[in-house]
């Protein structure tokens, strides 16, 4: 999970929410790495744990104690977890081997964007400081050899 701290400074994967519209309970809003919000690019912060992922690690490692902590409510945690990575990376592309065609489209009843797949629904981050954004002049960039720009991991300190 520390990797994914890490990915928490650049990508704001804490400020992500994931709604799955289905989902007759009480809270249909998942925030699956919410708790590193506070400590975003703290040291002191780093042990914070994610619970989901907790019950997932202790039910692989001690079922017969822990299997438990393997409920729905983590499962469902877990699955917008994993769409909040592929998302930060791949926006909502889904990388289909159907070919593409003439879609239209209509009124969405939901408050969220359509996430990868289209059964869930995600409100991308908004907390991004001046200093965190980067300028797109595709005039400049396209005169460039490398047009990426590297993300040095090493020297995030989480």
């Amino acid at each position: 999970m520390e990797y994914y701290r890490k990915l928490d400074d650049t990508h704001h994967l804490s400020s992500y929410e994931v709604k799955l519209p289905i989902w007759d309970g009480v809270n249909s809003v998942f925030k699956p790495f919410e708790p590193w919000k506070q400590g975003r690019g703290n040291r002191a912060a780093q042990n914070v744990r994610i619970g989901w992922y907790q019950a997932y690690n202790k039910s692989k490692h001690d079922r017969h104690v822990a299997f438990k902590s393997a409920d729905l409510q983590n499962l469902v945690n877990a699955v917008a977890g994993l769409l909040v990575l592929l998302t930060a990376q791949f926006k909502d592309e889904d990388f289909s081997a159907a070919a593409t065609g003439l879609t239209v489209e209509g009124y969405s009843f939901h408050d969220m964007e359509p996430a990868t797949g289209s059964l869930f629904r995600i409100s991308y981050p908004d907390d991004w400081t001046d200093a965190e954004m980067y300028e797109f002049d595709w005039s400049e960039l396209s005169q460039q050899a490398d047009r990426f720009q590297k993300i040095d991991f090493d020297r995030i300190l989480v």
